[in-house]
């Protein structure tokens, strides 16, 4: 006949007569002709099966069909549909033994129905290993199913290489979960794997993470340590932990991310970058490239960057990280750091980003290293409406909070730039918080920076800082005075500062009295006559402005006059003086800090002689003088 033996199903199939079977292996029968799975009709095809002759022998449900001591084969090419090789889709029916099987066989496999994963443990989820892909089909779905399990992995690539996923749709169970412990059921865990693609990943649900990429934390066994992942467009929502962990890797890209909703367990954020392990590689954590990321009402932060001693110097002597626009909507922090060890270098770029109707303070830094750290540079930030639970712990409700919170260091917080940032008040806002609150940071240094403010759109700009702190205002923004208004005295103080001080809304003729030594080397304020025939006056009660003013005060009542002064090496030094004030002997340009002697300084001129480190006046003879 030479022509195909026709079976509706693989039941069929195998059961098979021995007449049939003796047909085709006499070449009466080219092979079978197999019309469905579990009936016809059922695959995406027909598939012909051969006889075959070769050493497999190993009946794999798909490929290679054992029976009777007749092997028949179809070898299958390109992207192959999981149900050639018995995948269904049944309510709470384990399908990953199934599709494991056909990934090892196929290498390229094709999802496109609704199949129910094992969540029982770490191992009884999809496995792809390496050179391998799943593509997901708009109907293609992984569904969890229910466990008591703390832990467990829908999709998990582990020691693999060279593996891409396609469209991935995945639901967790957390919904219908059995237990009540744990928080490391994920979606997608990547772990001691290399080149790894996922476009467009779907995640919802899970009783983890959405996608968990690092190391395994308790791994003696593979030598890998994960690179080279990229993640586009995911989309992740109503997970319980994180949406997305990055715990031990380096050259990780995650473009456009969406993550909504994380709740559940501690940290709840939508991107957590955490370096942990246990008996593992070496932790490592550098070139993390995080791209247009939009995160929204999680419990959580934003994004949170948490580094511990975990992660060491000797192991990973560069830390580099970049996030670039990233846009939060209502979570709880929009970005925040609660430790950071000390002793790493490297540099940490946030650029562009806008945080609005954050529940807590947009931005919180605790505990960042002391000493030696990666410099921080949040480039832009657009804060709008910060606090809207009003919450009431002062150091977690501000705009931006730099704190301490360990009982261990006397100083926390070094190494730290925010730079051109817009501050947003709304009704819906907390107006009772500050733009910027500094608590701690390394005194012996300029430790923080913030320049050069772009724009504050009501609210209460007074700040509080500390020794190691620099505020640069170029535009003269964080302007007005003390809240005592109906006081003539009106305090310049670290813990309620202002860049420019004004008269405006006082009572007339206000006493402006400069506090304590807790400032630092460079911080400049300035005083600006702003309400017409009110006299102010500036004191220092540590009698310490330079050059020595006659009653150790200035003054001035002219509309627009405006005088600025530097604290340099415990005293304060007039550099900038428009109009006329009682008793200041200083104009522009009349201090200037170098290591080597100035030329062309006018007499009484001031030299901060930093190689000196000694400060000096220029006399009549044009001869440097000792302060």
């Amino acid at each position: 006949m030479n022509q195909f033996l026709i079976k509706d199903s693989m039941v069929d199939m195998r059961n098979m007569s021995t007449n049939e079977i003796t047909d085709i292996q006499n070449g009466i029968y080219k092979g079978v002709l197999l019309l469905g799975y579990y009936k016809k009709g059922d695959t995406p095809a027909p598939i012909e099966y051969y006889s075959y002759l070769g050493n497999d022998n190993i009946d794999d449900g798909g490929s290679l069909i054992i029976l009777n001591g007749l092997k028949l084969f179809h070898e299958f090419l390109g992207e192959v549909d999981v149900r050639y090789f018995g995948a269904k889709s049944q309510v709470n029916l384990n399908q990953s033994i199934i599709i494991n099987n056909a990934l090892y066989k196929c290498r390229n496999i094709i999802i496109d129905d609704t199949y129910y994963i094992s969540a029982e443990n770490n191992d009884s989820g999809v496995m792809p290993p390496s050179n391998t892909s799943i593509k997901f089909t708009k109907k293609g779905c992984f569904k969890a199913i229910a466990s008591t399990s703390e832990s467990y992995r829908i999709l998990k690539i582990y020691n693999a290489f060279n593996v891409t996923i396609i469209n991935p749709f995945i639901l967790g169970e957390r919904d219908e979960h059995a237990g009540t412990t744990g928080e490391w059921g994920h979606g997608i865990s990547i772990t001691n794997s290399r080149d790894i693609l996922i476009e467009n990943p779907n995640i919802k649900n899970c009783w983890g993470d959405g996608i968990y990429i690092g190391n395994e934390y308790w791994n003696h066994d593979s030598i890998i340590s994960t690179e080279n992942v990229i993640i586009n467009n995911a989309l992740i929502d109503n997970v319980r932990r994180n949406g997305i962990s990055i715990t031990s890797n380096k050259n990780i890209t995650i473009n456009n991310p969406k993550i909504r909703n994380v709740n559940g367990a501690l940290p709840q954020a939508g991107i957590d970058i955490e370096p942990e392990g246990i008996d593992g590689l070496p932790i490592v954590i550098d070139n993390i490239n995080i791209i247009n990321p939009l995160t929204e009402n999680n419990m959580g932060a934003g994004i949170m960057l948490f580094v511990s001693n975990y992660l060491l110097p000797e192991n990973n002597p560069q830390i580099n990280i970049n996030i670039n626009n990233h846009i939060d909507l209502g979570s709880l922090h929009g970005f925040f750091i609660p430790s950071f060890r000390d002793g790493l270098e490297g540099c940490i770029n946030i650029t562009n980003p806008k945080y609005s109707n954050n529940k807590s303070g947009a931005i919180l830094i605790s505990n960042y290293a002391k000493e030696y750290a990666p410099l921080l540079i949040i480039d832009a930030p657009v804060i709008k409406n910060w606090n809207t639970s009003k919450n009431q712990f002062y150091y977690y409700k501000h705009a931006i909070g730099i704190i301490k919170e360990d009982d261990v260091n006397e100083y926390r917080n070094t190494n730290i730039l925010i730079k051109n940032p817009t501050f947003d008040y709304t009704a819906i806002g907390d107006l009772t918080t500050s733009i910027f609150q500094c608590h701690s940071a390394n005194p012996n240094k300029k430790s923080i920076i913030l320049k050069n403010v772009r724009n504050i759109n009501g609210g209460n700009n007074v700040m509080g800082i500390v020794k190691g702190v620099i505020i640069i205002d170029m535009m003269n923004l964080i302007k007005g005075n003390y809240w005592e208004t109906d006081s003539t005295i009106n305090f310049v103080r670290t813990g309620s500062f202002l860049t420019t001080y004004t008269n405006s809304n006082l009572a007339d003729n206000p006493l402006f009295r400069i506090q304590g030594n807790l400032w630092t080397d460079g911080q400049r304020i300035s005083f600006l006559v702003e309400k017409h025939g009110s006299l102010i006056t500036i004191v220092s009660d540590s009698n310490n402005i330079y050059p020595p003013v006659i009653g150790g005060n200035l003054s001035s009542r002219d509309v627009g006059n405006k005088i600025t002064l530097e604290f340099n090496n415990g005293n304060w030094y007039i550099v900038e003086k428009l109009g006329i004030w009682t008793n200041a002997q200083r104009t522009t340009n009349s201090i200037i800090s170098s290591n080597t002697e100035p030329i062309n300084m006018p007499e009484n001129s001031i030299w901060i002689d930093i190689y000196n480190n000694q400060i000096k006046k220029k006399n009549i003879t044009g001869n440097w003088d000792l302060l």
